[in-house]
C-alpha cells in the first residue's frame, strides 16, 4: 500500500507533501553537525519559503536566515522571524525604500559588491537617518556577484566601513558553481578553492587591521566539504530540510539527510502501458531533470505538460489504475515549493497541519 493512500480522501492533487518527523530528522542533524564542528547555521528559506519550517530552525539554534529577495524577508519579518541577511543586491529607489522600513521591523542585512550599491544604500540610510547593514559579498568562482579580487574586497570593505550610516557586518561568497557540481571530487576540488579565495580575501582585510565579524558561504552540496571554523564562521545550506532528488545522488549529502518532501498526484489515464498523472509544468519543476515516481523504478518519464505528466511503465510491472494516486520526488525542491502555497503536513497516517509557504513568488 502507498503510505500515503489515507490522504485519499483529506488532501486533493496535485499537492506538496511533507513527511514531518523525516523533516525534523533532517533540521536535527544539520544543527548537530554544525555544533559538534564548530560552525554556526544560517540556513537559506528559499527553499522552504515556509515560516513555520524558519521557526523550528531558529529554535535548533541557528544565528539567522537567509533569503533570496526582498520579498522572502518580509514575509519572514511579517512572521516574527529573523535575524535576515538578503543575499543578494537590493538596487533602485523602490527596493530600498522596502529595505529601509523593514529595516524598522527586524534586524536585516543585505550584500554589497560594487560600489554603487554603497552610495544608494548610504544615501537612503541618511535620508531616513537610519544605519544598514551590509554585507560585502566576493565573487569565488561563481562568476555571478561578488567583488573582483582581494583588492577590490579591500577597497570596497573600507568604503563600506567609513560609512557612518552602514553596518559592516561581515563578508560572504557562494561557491554555486562547486555546489552544483555533480562529481565528487570535483565538488571537493571547487568548494576548497572558493573557500581559500574566500578565506585569503578576510586575511588580507585583517592585515589592514579591519575585524571581519561573519564569513558565511556553502550550500546544501557543500556544507561538509572543506568547511574549516578558522576559514568559515557560518554556513547557508537550504535544501538539507526537505531535500531532492538531485541531492540525494550527492554522496556527501544521503548519508546526513532523507527525503522528507514529494509532490501527491493522481494517475487520471492510462493506455496499455502507458500513465498518464494531473502533475505537470505548472505544478513541479524540471530544470533539474524529469522527476520521477517514489518507490516504483519502473516508471518512467516520458513526456511532461503544464497539467500532464506521461509515463510508461516497464513491460512486466504492475500498471498503475486511474485514480490511484503516486508520489514525485522533486528533482529541485527549492523551485518546485515556489509553485504551491502550503505543505500538507503529515505523521504516521495522519494530516497533522498545513503550512502556508507565504514566501512564495515573491520575486521582487
Amino acid at each position: 500500500m502507498n503510505s500515503v493512500d489515507f490522504l485519499q480522501q483529506l488532501v486533493d492533487t496535485p499537492a506538496l507533501l511533507i513527511n514531518e518527523p523525516v523533516l525534523q530528522k533532517n533540521l536535527e542533524t544539520m544543527a548537530a553537525y554544525c555544533t559538534d564542528n564548530g560552525i554556526a547555521l544560517r540556513p537559506h528559506i528559499k527553499t522552504h519559503k515556509c515560516p513555520e519550517i524558519a521557526k523550528r530552525q531558529l529554535e535548533l539554534g541557528a544565528t539567522g536566515l537567509v533569503c533570496a529577495k526582498l520579498g522572502e524577508a518580509e514575509a519572514m519579518a511579517e512572521a516574527g522571524l529573523g535575524p535576515l541577511l538578503v543575499a543578494n543586491q537590493v538596487i533602485g529607489p523602490l527596493k530600498i525604500k522596502r529595505l529601509v522600513a523593514l529595516n524598522k521591523q527586524v534586524d536585516i542585512s543585505v550584500c554589497v559588491s560594487r560600489g554603487e550599491h554603497v552610495q544608494e544604500l548610504v544615501m537612503a540610510a541618511h535620508a531616513a537617518n537610519t544605519i544598514l547593514s551590509v554585507f560585502v559579498e566576493v565573487e569565488v568562482g561563481m562568476q555571478r556577484c561578488g567583488t573582483n579580487g582581494p583588492e577590490a574586497t579591500l577597497e570596497l570593505t573600507r568604503r563600506v566601513c567609513a560609512a557612518h550610516q552602514l553596518e559592516f557586518r561581515g563578508v560572504m561568497g557562494y561557491e554555486g558553481h562547486a555546489v552544483g557540481t555533480k562529481d565528487f571530487a570535483a565538488r571537493h576540488r571547487k568548494a576548497e578553492a572558493a573557500h581559500r579565495e574566500l578565506a585569503f580575501a578576510v586575511s588580507l582585510l585583517r592585515e589592514h587591521g579591519i575585524g571581519v565579524p561573519v564569513v558565511s558561504a556553502a550550500g546544501t552540496g557543500t556544507f561538509n566539504l572543506s568547511v574549516k571554523p578558522d576559514e568559515l564562521t557560518e554556513i547557508q545550506p537550504g535544501s538539507y530540510c526537505l531535500m531532492d532528488s538531485d541531492y540525494f545522488g550527492y554522496e556527501n549529502v544521503r548519508d546526513y539527510f532523507e527525503l522528507a518532501c514529494t509532490v501527491l498526484t493522481t494517475v487520471i489515464d492510462r493506455v496499455d502501458n502507458r500513465i498518464v498523472l494531473d502533475a505537470g509544468l505548472k505544478s513541479i519543476a524540471v530544470d533539474q531533470g524529469l522527476p520521477v515516481v517514489r518507490w516504483r523504478q519502473d516508471i518512467l518519464p516520458f513526456e511532461i505538460h503544464e497539467e500532464h505528466y506521461c509515463m510508461e511503465v516497464e513491460r512486466g510491472g504492475p500498471v498503475p489504475s486511474v485514480g490511484d494516486r503516486l508520489e514525485l520526488l522533486p528533482s529541485h525542491i527549492c523551485a518546485t515549493a515556489n509553485l504551491y502555497d502550503e505543505f500538507h503536513v503529515f505523521c504516521d497516517r495522519a494530516l497533522v497541519g498545513h503550512w502556508p509557504i507565504t514566501g512564495r513568488g515573491k520575486y521582487t
